[in-house]
């Protein structure tokens, strides 16, 4: 049984700290296409506001090309697509696939 936990509490340790990451991540996309600074800021102003977001939050592993701007008729959309890998327990590993459109 203390086995089961102490796994159980590895796991939510490592993965918790990935969905708070992601979490910062579509709220900034969410908030920068609903109030519509996405549509006047250029493609590199959007990247440095995601940039400096990440800098203030302490998220250091992530690549600002898996952020996509999309610009479609006078809107534009943030694609947020990236993988997590991280060591379990000996081959083990967990993978976590974040995928998220703000439009």
């Amino acid at each position: 049984m203390g086995i089961f936990i102490a796994l159980f509490l590895t796991v939510g340790l490592k993965v918790g700290p990935l969905y708070m990451d992601n979490s910062v991540l579509t709220g900034l996309a969410d908030d920068m296409v609903a109030d519509g600074t996405a549509n006047r800021l250029r493609v590199d102003e959007i990247r440095q506001r995601f940039a400096d977001a990440l800098r203030l939050n302490s998220i250091y592993d992530f690549d600002l090309s898996d952020i996509e701007i999309i610009r479609s008729g006078g809107q534009t959309a943030i694609r947020i697509s990236y993988e997590r890998r991280l060591p379990l327990v000996g081959n083990l590993d967990i993978v976590a696939v974040f995928d998220h459109t703000a439009q």
